[in-house]
C-alpha cells in the first residue's frame, strides 16, 4: 500500500505530497486524515495522510516507510482535506501551510492522547458555483445588533469578527442560554487553550464558534450557517503573510448559508444588495448612529 502524505512543514508550493510505503503492521489502521510520523529530509516529522492506494512501489524506486500512526481516529475529514488542497492551489501555497492552520499545535504526545470522536459525515451534493445564498443584515444600535445575530444563527454556526477584542462583545450579545454552547478561536489563545478549543470544535461539542479569520480553516464539518460580523472591516483579509486570503472568498467555496452583518455595508455588499444578488435592505446610517453601533 502507498500513502500520499503531506509533510507538516513549511514547504514551497511545488513540494506538496510525497509517497510513502505503508508497512503491513499499519495497513489495517491507516486512514485519510490521520497524523503519522514519517522520515522527511533524513529526520522524523509529522505528516497528514492525504490519500491511500493499494498498489506496490515501482521497481527501482526506493520509498521511505510510514513510521507510526499518532492517533487512529482521523483529525480531519477527507472532505476538509480536499478543500484545503483546492485552496492551496488557489492561493499558490503548499497544502502543508493550510493544513497546519486547520490543525491544533503539532505536539506529538498530545495528539496521541486526544480523545477524538469518530464523526460520520453525510454525503452532500455539490451546489452549482454562484448559488451561494447571502443575506445582508444592518444594525444601528446594540439591540438591533443582537437581533441580527440571533436571527441568523442556524444550528451549528460560525461567527467571524475582524478583531480579537470583538469576540467577547459578540458573546455578550448572544442569549444567556447559548453561552455554554460557544467555543472561541483566535491567535491570542495559549497552546493549551488552542488544544482544548480545537478538540471541542472538531468533536462537534460546541454549537457556536466565534473567531477571527483563521477560524475559517477549522474542522467545521456539519456547519449550517456562517455570520460575518462587521463585514465592512478590512481585517477580514489576511494581509501580512501568505496565504493572503479573505474570508468572503473562502465562503464562496464552502457554499454554506451566510449572513453579512454591519452598521454600514462595504462597497461590494452595497452593490450586491442594490443589484438583488444578496437579500436584505439598506438603510442610510448617520455618523452618530454608526458611532453608537460600534
Amino acid at each position: 500500500m502507498i500513502a500520499k502524505i503531506i509533510p507538516l512543514q513549511r514547504l514551497p508550493k511545488s513540494l506538496s505530497v510525497f509517497d510513502y510505503l505503508v508497512p503491513e503492521t499499519l495497513a489495517k489502521e491507516i486512514a485519510i486524515g490521520q497524523i503519522v510520523e514519517i522520515i522527511f529530509r533524513k529526520s522524523k516529522h509529522l505528516g497528514l495522510v492525504f490519500s491511500l492506494a493499494r498498489t506496490e512501489a515501482e521497481k527501482n524506486v526506493k520509498l521511505e516507510t510510514v513510521q507510526s500512526i499518532l492517533n487512529t481516529t482521523p483529525l480531519l475529514s477527507e472532505r476538509h482535506i480536499s478543500l484545503l488542497f483546492e485552496l492551496s492551489r488557489w492561493y499558490g501555497v503548499s497544502p502543508s501551510t493550510l493544513a497546519k492552520m486547520a490543525l491544533p499545535p503539532l505536539q506529538k504526545s498530545k495528539i496521541k492522547k486526544m480523545n477524538l470522536r469518530d464523526i460520520k459525515l453525510i454525503p452532500i451534493k455539490k451546489k452549482p458555483c454562484g448559488n451561494l445564498k447571502i443575506t445582508f443584515g444592518q444594525y444601528n444600535n446594540r439591540s438591533e445588533h443582537k437581533t441580527q445575530l440571533t436571527k441568523h444563527k442556524k444550528n451549528k454556526t460560525l461567527i467571524l469578527v475582524p478583531e480579537v477584542s470583538l469576540i467577547e462583545e459578540i458573546k455578550r450579545l448572544l442569549p444567556t442560554e447559548w453561552q455554554e454552547k460557544i467555543a472561541t478561536w483566535h491567535s491570542e489563545l495559549s497552546e493549551k487553550q488552542q488544544f482544548e478549543n480545537w478538540l471541542k470544535i472538531r468533536n462537534q461539542e460546541k454549537e457556536i464558534v466565534i473567531g477571527t479569520r483563521s477560524a475559517i480553516f477549522l474542522p467545521l464539518d456539519g456547519l449550517k450557517s456562517i455570520i460575518v460580523d462587521y463585514e465592512h472591516d478590512a481585517n477580514h483579509k489576511h494581509w501580512d503573510q501568505a496565504p493572503r486570503f479573505h474570508v468572503k472568498d473562502i465562503i464562496e467555496k464552502l457554499n454554506i448559508k451566510t449572513a453579512f452583518l454591519s452598521f454600514s455595508p462595504s462597497a461590494s455588499t452595497y452593490y450586491h444588495v442594490h443589484k438583488s444578488n444578496y437579500k436584505g435592505n439598506l438603510k442610510l446610517t448617520s455618523a452618530k448612529d454608526a458611532r453608537i453601533a460600534s
